[in-house]
């Protein structure tokens, strides 16, 4: 009895990763201002300096299309229930996506049965010069709900390409070591054999569950299964390189850490609450805020039934959001004033990991729709990535007492800005027709200024705040201050 008690509670402390049925930002390498591209639209709903969205009508809603549907058995009457969405009859107008969705790699978490048996045919070399320990077989389930339990490093490694593609950065091709395809970006197996490697140093943060769990080993590989979410957005976000050998393949998984996307710094938004029935209301409307504000977030769904509020089951990418009443009514997410109305119409689409196929397929052997719809009652936890900005400035040519403003990321590629604000009397800030912006303020004088790009808010979700040096300089960068 004891053991089982504290089975609940580890599983109710972190996550799980069990499945239950279920182009760049546009912006070039910044030249100057002229460049940059500026988009004000209801993306700033929650800043209240900018006019949010109307709803406006949606295009052919009467015609027999659908928006969701239930991917599994018990649809809505399941306590965390989860849809597949068909995104393409959701116009643009009516759903918020993070920049470039679309440009994330597809990968699959579902094995196959040729590399199944590649692979035990391998592990009975391993295991012929083993006289002790010897590595289970590997098992090719031929169904749609026991996959290998790798999705935490799926939604990581998808969070790492996102920004890699948002940074300019090059996504590389590796051979997946759960169905032995080619895929393109960040390769889930060299963050699961870090997190498996830290957890056999004794880092605590690093739970594994085994056969003494409810969970079980994972189904195909019969090994413990990673179970932390935030222990994954701890090798994300840090500085440490590292190096691991795949114990099936041989192959040597290299993680240089210079090389990474991720700039140090994570914000856990929220966690499961045992002792609650379900997310509460209010997370809906802060996880919208978050993907606005920090981009795409790494969540953990809950059990689709959730009898006991045990722990989530699926990792996920969040994508994205849109707002819709009972009876499948499209509204503007502006529409919600109260936690109770965005909790009660918002969905967040997330980017699954079992493939890019199309709304129409049903869950299989082979993988399932590259997008799903959650409402805030059927994710768990979540966690986002801030990254920051640069502002570079330079005198106007020809002019006295203006300059011009760059606003950049830390790769020097362009961002979509909300707002400029001066905040020093002796200053002002003007868009200009090009998309750029241009600064009135004396030579000698140090201004601040407040800047609010999407997905580039400070880590406590504020603006973030510059001080400029206006000397005798042609061109330099301003100096960011601490939150």
């Amino acid at each position: 009895m004891k053991r089982r008690i504290s089975q609940l509670v580890l599983a109710a402390l972190f996550g799980a990763c069990v499945v239950q049925n279920g182009s760049a930002q546009s912006g070039a390498l910044h030249p100057w201002a002229p460049a940059l591209r500026v988009q004000q639209s209801g993306n700033c709903l929650f800043d209240g300096d900018c006019r949010l969205a109307q709803a406006e009508p949606v295009v052919g809603q009467d015609k027999p299309a659908w928006i969701i549907r239930a991917d599994s058995e018990g649809g809505e009457k399941l306590a965390a229930p989860r849809y597949i969405v068909n995104l393409p009859e959701i116009p643009s107008s009516m759903r918020s996506m993070a920049a470039d969705y679309e440009a994330i790699p597809h990968k699959n978490q579902e094995e196959t049965r040729e590399w199944v048996d590649h692979i035990n045919a391998r592990i009975d070399v391993i295991n012929a010069g083993r006289p002790g320990y010897r590595m289970p077989h590997w098992t090719f389930s031929g169904g749609p709900d026991e996959p290998a339990y790798a999705c935490l490093s799926y939604a990581a490694s998808a969070a790492m390409d996102w920004w890699s593609l948002q940074l300019g950065k090059p996504l590389g091709e590796y051979r997946s070591s759960i169905n032995g395809r080619m895929e393109r970006g960040t390769d889930p197996r060299t963050l699961e054999l870090e997190y498996m490697a830290r957890n056999a140093l004794g880092d605590v943060r690093y739970v594994m569950m085994g056969k003494e769990s409810d969970l079980g080993t994972d189904p195909v590989r019969h090994v413990p299964i990673p179970y932390q979410p935030l222990a994954y957005a701890e090798i994300l976000t840090g500085e440490k390189s590292f190096a691991n050998i795949d114990p099936y393949t041989g192959d040597k998984h290299v993680y240089n850490a210079a090389d990474g996307a991720m700039e140090g710094s994570k914000v856990s938004l929220f966690t499961n609450r045992v002792f609650e029935p379900q997310t509460s209301d209010d997370h809906a409307r802060q996880l919208a805020q978050a993907l606005e504000k920090w981009g795409v977030v790494c969540a953990q769904m809950e059990t689709p039934r959730n009898s006991q509020r045990l722990p989530g089951s699926h990792a996920v990418l969040v994508v994205g959001y849109f707002c819709m009443e009972e009876g499948r009514r499209l509204i503007s997410c502006a529409q919600n004033k109260t936690d109770e109305e965005w909790a009660k119409t918002a969905y967040f689409v997330v980017h699954d990991s079992f493939g890019n196929f199309p709304p129409s397929r049903d869950f299989d052997a082979d993988g399932g729709p590259a997008y799903r719809a959650v409402p805030i009652r059927s994710i768990d936890q979540a966690a986002a990535f801030p990254h920051g900005l640069n502002v570079l400035v330079r005198s106007q040519e020809g002019a006295q007492d203006r300059w011009e403003l760059a606003i950049v990321n830390k790769a020097g590629r362009a961002v979509n800005v909300i707002s400029v604000e001066c905040l020093s009397e002796e200053c002002s800030v003007e868009r200009t027709a090009s998309g750029g912006f241009l600064l009135n303020a004396p030579a000698g004088s140090r201004p601040r200024l407040a800047v609010k790009a999407r997905h580039y808010f400070s880590p406590k979700g504020t603006a973030r705040v510059f001080r400029l040096k206006l000397d005798e300089a042609d061109r330099f960068q301003a100096q960011e201050e601490k939150p």
